[in-house]
Protein backbone atom coordinates (compact mmCIF):
# COMPACT_ATOMS: atom_id res chain seq x y z
CA UNK A 1 0.00 0.00 0.00
CA UNK A 2 1.12 3.46 -0.98
CA UNK A 3 2.18 5.52 2.10
CA UNK A 4 2.33 9.48 2.21
CA UNK A 5 5.31 11.48 3.08
CA UNK A 6 6.43 8.97 5.54
CA UNK A 7 4.41 9.97 9.13
CA UNK A 8 2.25 12.93 7.77
CA UNK A 9 -0.67 12.00 8.95
CA UNK A 10 -4.25 12.81 6.20
CA UNK A 11 -6.00 14.01 9.05
CA UNK A 12 -5.73 17.39 10.05
CA UNK A 13 -4.78 17.63 13.84
CA UNK A 14 -4.48 20.28 16.68
CA UNK A 15 -1.75 22.66 15.54
CA UNK A 16 -1.49 21.18 12.05
CA UNK A 17 -4.78 22.44 10.61
CA UNK A 18 -4.01 25.68 7.87
CA UNK A 19 -5.32 29.02 9.73
CA UNK A 20 -8.69 29.85 8.52
CA UNK A 21 -11.87 31.52 9.96
CA UNK A 22 -15.12 29.64 10.69
CA UNK A 23 -18.23 31.23 8.44
CA UNK A 24 -19.29 34.17 10.60
CA UNK A 25 -23.07 35.75 10.62
CA UNK A 26 -23.79 38.92 8.63
CA UNK A 27 -23.16 42.16 10.75
CA UNK A 28 -25.98 44.56 11.60
CA UNK A 29 -26.28 47.66 10.05
CA UNK A 30 -24.99 46.63 7.23
CA UNK A 31 -24.99 49.39 4.01
CA UNK A 32 -25.90 47.50 0.74
CA UNK A 33 -24.05 49.08 -1.96
CA UNK A 34 -24.55 48.84 -5.88
CA UNK A 35 -22.04 46.85 -7.45
CA UNK A 36 -19.61 49.09 -9.75
CA UNK A 37 -16.88 52.07 -9.07
CA UNK A 38 -16.19 54.19 -5.98
CA UNK A 39 -13.75 56.75 -4.73
CA UNK A 40 -12.79 55.59 -1.19
CA UNK A 41 -12.49 58.69 0.94
CA UNK A 42 -11.45 58.59 4.77
CA UNK A 43 -13.04 61.42 6.48
CA UNK A 44 -10.27 61.86 9.09
CA UNK A 45 -7.72 62.85 6.56
CA UNK A 46 -9.85 63.32 3.53
CA UNK A 47 -7.67 61.42 1.85
CA UNK A 48 -8.28 58.18 -0.42
CA UNK A 49 -7.76 55.04 -0.15
CA UNK A 50 -5.02 54.02 -2.87
CA UNK A 51 -2.28 51.31 -3.82
CA UNK A 52 1.23 52.36 -3.38
CA UNK A 53 2.72 53.48 -6.49
CA UNK A 54 -0.76 52.94 -8.19
CA UNK A 55 0.80 49.54 -9.08
CA UNK A 56 -0.88 45.94 -9.49
CA UNK A 57 0.91 43.50 -7.65
CA UNK A 58 0.25 40.45 -5.33
CA UNK A 59 1.04 42.43 -1.20
CA UNK A 60 1.16 45.75 -2.74
CA UNK A 61 1.11 48.16 -0.31
CA UNK A 62 -2.80 49.78 0.47
CA UNK A 63 -2.09 53.33 2.14
CA UNK A 64 -3.75 57.17 2.31
CA UNK A 65 -3.41 59.49 -0.91
CA UNK A 66 -4.75 62.90 -2.04
CA UNK A 67 -5.17 60.76 -5.70
CA UNK A 68 -8.34 59.44 -6.61
CA UNK A 69 -8.08 55.54 -7.34
CA UNK A 70 -11.14 53.55 -8.08
CA UNK A 71 -12.56 50.46 -6.48
CA UNK A 72 -14.87 47.98 -7.67
CA UNK A 73 -17.54 47.20 -5.47
CA UNK A 74 -18.91 43.58 -6.04
CA UNK A 75 -21.39 41.89 -3.70
CA UNK A 76 -20.67 38.95 -2.57
CA UNK A 77 -23.58 36.17 -1.81
CA UNK A 78 -22.90 36.61 2.14
CA UNK A 79 -23.85 39.97 2.38
CA UNK A 80 -20.03 41.00 1.98
CA UNK A 81 -18.30 42.70 -0.71
CA UNK A 82 -15.22 42.26 -2.31
CA UNK A 83 -13.20 45.38 -3.30
CA UNK A 84 -11.40 44.85 -6.46
CA UNK A 85 -8.80 47.82 -7.66
CA UNK A 86 -8.74 49.68 -10.82
CA UNK A 87 -4.90 48.13 -11.46
CA UNK A 88 -5.81 44.80 -12.61
CA UNK A 89 -7.48 41.82 -10.98
CA UNK A 90 -6.33 42.30 -7.83
CA UNK A 91 -8.31 42.72 -4.11
CA UNK A 92 -8.31 44.53 -0.64
CA UNK A 93 -6.82 41.98 1.28
CA UNK A 94 -6.02 41.41 4.85
CA UNK A 95 -2.64 39.71 4.58
CA UNK A 96 -2.23 36.22 5.96
CA UNK A 97 -6.32 35.98 6.61
CA UNK A 98 -5.20 37.53 9.81
CA UNK A 99 -7.46 38.61 12.75
CA UNK A 100 -5.45 40.64 14.55
CA UNK A 101 -4.89 43.71 15.44
CA UNK A 102 -2.35 45.65 13.43
CA UNK A 103 -2.42 43.21 10.32
CA UNK A 104 -1.83 44.79 7.43
CA UNK A 105 -3.84 46.01 4.42
CA UNK A 106 -2.63 44.98 0.40
CA UNK A 107 -3.92 43.82 -2.64
CA UNK A 108 -3.84 40.20 -3.58
CA UNK A 109 -5.00 38.75 -6.59
CA UNK A 110 -8.66 37.91 -6.49
CA UNK A 111 -9.97 34.45 -4.85
CA UNK A 112 -12.83 36.16 -3.02
CA UNK A 113 -12.34 34.25 0.26
CA UNK A 114 -12.69 35.22 3.63
CA UNK A 115 -9.09 37.34 3.60
CA UNK A 116 -11.02 39.49 0.69
CA UNK A 117 -14.61 40.12 2.34
CA UNK A 118 -15.66 43.26 4.09
CA UNK A 119 -18.44 44.67 5.22
CA UNK A 120 -19.37 48.20 4.96
CA UNK A 121 -20.80 48.99 8.49
CA UNK A 122 -23.05 52.29 9.45
CA UNK A 123 -22.10 54.59 11.84
CA UNK A 124 -24.10 57.33 13.68
CA UNK A 125 -23.03 59.68 11.01
CA UNK A 126 -25.44 59.63 7.70
CA UNK A 127 -23.51 58.31 4.77
CA UNK A 128 -20.57 57.54 6.59
CA UNK A 129 -19.25 53.77 6.83
CA UNK A 130 -16.60 51.71 8.27
CA UNK A 131 -15.05 49.09 6.39
CA UNK A 132 -15.06 46.04 8.75
CA UNK A 133 -13.13 42.77 7.63
CA UNK A 134 -14.28 39.50 7.49
CA UNK A 135 -11.28 38.19 8.58
CA UNK A 136 -11.66 39.44 12.17
CA UNK A 137 -15.73 38.01 12.49
CA UNK A 138 -16.18 41.95 11.84
CA UNK A 139 -14.95 43.27 14.83
CA UNK A 140 -11.84 45.06 13.20
CA UNK A 141 -12.04 47.72 10.44
CA UNK A 142 -9.71 49.28 8.21
CA UNK A 143 -7.86 52.11 9.71
CA UNK A 144 -5.04 55.19 8.77
CA UNK A 145 -2.20 53.26 10.99
CA UNK A 146 -1.46 56.16 14.11
CA UNK A 147 -4.60 58.42 13.35
CA UNK A 148 -1.97 59.85 10.51
CA UNK A 149 -3.68 61.95 7.94
CA UNK A 150 -0.61 62.58 5.52
CA UNK A 151 0.41 60.62 1.87
CA UNK A 152 1.50 57.10 2.46
CA UNK A 153 0.02 56.57 5.89
CA UNK A 154 -0.67 52.95 6.22
CA UNK A 155 -3.53 51.15 6.26
CA UNK A 156 -4.18 48.33 8.88
CA UNK A 157 -7.25 46.41 10.76
CA UNK A 158 -8.11 47.97 14.50
CA UNK A 159 -10.63 47.43 16.63
CA UNK A 160 -14.22 49.12 15.14
CA UNK A 161 -14.70 51.79 17.30
CA UNK A 162 -15.98 54.49 14.04
CA UNK A 163 -12.57 57.16 15.24
CA UNK A 164 -12.15 59.24 12.60
CA UNK A 165 -9.23 57.39 10.80
CA UNK A 166 -11.61 54.28 10.56
CA UNK A 167 -14.25 55.86 8.96
CA UNK A 168 -15.02 56.44 4.75
CA UNK A 169 -17.40 57.81 2.45
CA UNK A 170 -18.01 56.57 -0.64
CA UNK A 171 -18.18 58.55 -4.42
CA UNK A 172 -20.20 56.88 -7.18
CA UNK A 173 -17.51 56.99 -10.02
CA UNK A 174 -20.35 57.71 -13.13
CA UNK A 175 -19.64 56.18 -16.85
CA UNK A 176 -16.46 54.27 -14.99
CA UNK A 177 -14.30 52.07 -17.32
CA UNK A 178 -14.46 48.20 -16.32
CA UNK A 179 -10.64 47.79 -17.97
CA UNK A 180 -7.86 47.85 -15.48
CA UNK A 181 -5.53 50.66 -15.56
CA UNK A 182 -2.83 48.33 -15.40
CA UNK A 183 -3.85 44.53 -15.85
CA UNK A 184 -1.61 41.81 -15.00
CA UNK A 185 0.35 39.49 -17.38
CA UNK A 186 -0.88 36.26 -15.93
CA UNK A 187 -4.07 35.99 -13.22
CA UNK A 188 -2.62 33.90 -9.73
CA UNK A 189 -5.16 30.89 -9.43
CA UNK A 190 -3.15 30.05 -6.22
CA UNK A 191 -5.28 31.56 -3.34
CA UNK A 192 -3.55 30.08 -0.46
CA UNK A 193 -0.43 32.49 -0.70
CA UNK A 194 -2.40 35.16 0.61
CA UNK A 195 -2.80 33.15 3.39
CA UNK A 196 1.22 32.16 4.36
CA UNK A 197 1.03 28.88 2.44
CA UNK A 198 2.52 27.54 -0.89
CA UNK A 199 0.46 26.36 -3.99
CA UNK A 200 0.92 22.68 -4.82
CA UNK A 201 2.92 21.79 -7.24
CA UNK A 202 0.41 19.91 -8.87
CA UNK A 203 -3.25 18.52 -8.58
CA UNK A 204 -2.68 16.19 -5.68
CA UNK A 205 -5.18 14.71 -3.68
CA UNK A 206 -7.40 16.83 -1.30
CA UNK A 207 -6.66 16.29 2.21
CA UNK A 208 -8.69 18.38 3.62
CA UNK A 209 -11.43 21.34 2.69
CA UNK A 210 -12.87 24.61 4.46
CA UNK A 211 -14.30 27.75 3.38
CA UNK A 212 -11.35 28.99 2.00
CA UNK A 213 -10.53 26.17 -0.59
CA UNK A 214 -8.89 22.68 -0.71
CA UNK A 215 -5.90 21.44 0.74
CA UNK A 216 -3.00 19.02 -0.11
CA UNK A 217 -0.21 18.04 1.42
CA UNK A 218 3.35 18.05 -0.08
CA UNK A 219 6.48 17.73 1.47
CA UNK A 220 5.88 17.20 4.32
CA UNK A 221 3.42 20.65 4.29
CA UNK A 222 0.08 22.08 3.83
CA UNK A 223 -0.44 23.61 -0.01
CA UNK A 224 -3.42 25.61 -1.77
CA UNK A 225 -4.68 23.47 -4.90
CA UNK A 226 -4.68 25.82 -7.49
CA UNK A 227 -8.59 26.38 -8.71
CA UNK A 228 -7.78 25.44 -12.03
CA UNK A 229 -7.20 21.50 -10.04
CA UNK A 230 -11.20 21.76 -9.79
CA UNK A 231 -11.45 21.26 -13.29
CA UNK A 232 -9.45 18.36 -13.23
CA UNK A 233 -11.33 14.88 -13.21
CA UNK A 234 -8.43 13.09 -11.62
CA UNK A 235 -7.78 14.47 -8.36
CA UNK A 236 -4.54 12.18 -7.78
CA UNK A 237 -4.28 10.56 -4.23
CA UNK A 238 -2.54 9.80 -0.94
CA UNK A 239 -0.26 12.96 -1.88
CA UNK A 240 0.53 11.98 -5.33
CA UNK A 241 -0.39 13.60 -8.12
CA UNK A 242 -2.26 12.36 -11.44
CA UNK A 243 -0.05 11.08 -14.39
CA UNK A 244 0.32 13.27 -17.36
CA UNK A 245 0.70 10.74 -19.72
CA UNK A 246 0.79 7.44 -18.90
CA UNK A 247 -1.53 4.62 -18.70
CA UNK A 248 0.66 1.81 -17.63
CA UNK A 249 -0.69 -0.19 -14.84
CA UNK A 250 1.83 -0.88 -11.67
CA UNK A 251 -0.20 -1.33 -9.34
CA UNK A 252 -4.60 -1.69 -8.07
CA UNK A 253 -5.82 -0.44 -4.89
CA UNK A 254 -9.04 1.65 -3.60
CA UNK A 255 -7.83 4.74 -4.93
CA UNK A 256 -7.52 3.25 -8.38
CA UNK A 257 -4.76 2.56 -10.89
CA UNK A 258 -1.32 3.57 -9.86
CA UNK A 259 1.03 4.37 -12.95
CA UNK A 260 4.84 5.84 -12.37
CA UNK A 261 6.23 8.46 -13.92
CA UNK A 262 9.98 10.50 -13.27
CA UNK A 263 10.72 7.70 -10.93
CA UNK A 264 7.71 8.07 -8.62
CA UNK A 265 4.01 6.93 -8.25
CA UNK A 266 1.24 8.58 -9.90
CA UNK A 267 -2.67 7.84 -10.72
CA UNK A 268 -3.77 7.10 -13.88
CA UNK A 269 -6.61 9.39 -14.76
CA UNK A 270 -8.89 6.88 -16.54
CA UNK A 271 -10.99 9.25 -18.54
CA UNK A 272 -7.17 9.86 -20.64
CA UNK A 273 -6.51 6.22 -21.11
Amino acid sequence: MLKLLGDVSTTPSQGETPQTNPEQPVEKNIQKFEDGWYYIKNTGSNKYLNVRNGVGADAQNVELGSSKQKWEISNNDDGSVTLISEFGNYALDVSNGSADNGANIQIYSTHRRDAQKFYIKKTSQSNVYTIITKASSGERALDAEGRKTTDGTNICQWTDEEKSNQTWTFEKVAGSSNTPTNPPAQETTCWAKSLGYPCCSACIGIEYEDSDGKWGIENGGWCGLPSECAKNTCQGAQGYPCCKSTCDIYSTDGDGNWGIENNDWCLIDDTKC
